[in-house]
């Protein structure tokens, strides 16, 4: 015969004991500022990985438009030439205004690889607060984007490494140097004189060009050994 109602509450008690018991159990869930931090994190990644995409379809349209102009430029301006035979600056600008493409890309990829540093900087960082968080040993394990370090740091780049930094970017300023040199060169024979206004624009640019990567590569490094600093102070604290 079954008991009463009342005899069968212990056994739902116990249940609800074990039910608390799981729940206690359970991982603890991230704190407000963790899964703020969490939310700034995926934003700084998805950037990065946008810039990425954004810097290489730029670098094949260079390649592509340098690709494309540089075996037909002097026949273009042999043709203008002969449509325009009162004026030997139209051939020349037109040859001498070639490489400006190729500058404004030039500029405009130091400017996304830069957001980019900064964006991995502050990536960086919040890795660091969120390992701390985990309790997790960060100098036995390294994760995210202190991951990517050893290979595109260049205090941390075997010599491997640095040779093909050098190759892929040397690579690239040499090919943009050749082709601007044998524009210019082609175009002094129509504007003669006149030479020096381009040779001058393009030697601005490249001054400006220089100065936007020197500034912005001094003000990440500063970040990022102020990230390291961070770093290592979260890790004695933790110890």
């Amino acid at each position: 015969m079954r008991g009463p109602v009342g005899q069968e509450q212990p056994a739902s008690s116990g249940a609800s004991s074990h039910a608390r018991t799981a729940t206690q159990a359970s991982p603890k869930e991230a704190t407000g500022p963790e899964t703020a931090l969490i939310a700034i994190y995926q934003t700084d990644q998805a950037r990065i990985s946008a810039v990425g995409s954004v810097t290489l379809t730029m670098l094949g349209a260079g390649i592509t438009y340098l690709v494309a102009t540089a075996p037909f430029a002097r026949s273009l301006a042999e043709t203008l030439a002969k449509q325009f035979p009162r004026s030997d600056w139209v051939p020349g600008t037109f040859l001498a205004s070639l490489p400006l493409l190729l500058f404004i890309i030039a500029a405009y990829h130091s400017l996304l690889t830069l957001e980019a540093i900064f964006r991995t900087v502050s990536a960086r960082a919040i890795e660091v607060e969120l390992v701390s968080a985990a309790g997790l040993d960060q100098k036995k394990a390294r994760f995210g984007a202190g991951a990517s370090d050893h290979v595109l740091d260049l205090r941390q780049q075997p010599i491997p490494f640095k040779l093909a930094t050098g190759i892929a970017y040397g690579g690239v300023v040499l090919i943009v140097a050749v082709y601007a040199v044998a524009m210019l060169i082609m175009s002094v024979h129509y504007i003669h004189e006149g030479a020096w206004i381009p040779i001058a624009i393009y030697s601005v640019l490249t001054v400006l060009i220089v100065q936007s990567w020197l500034y912005g590569l001094a003000k990440a490094q500063k970040a990022q050994d102020a990230a390291y600093l961070d770093s290592e102070k979260s890790q004695a604290l933790n110890n």
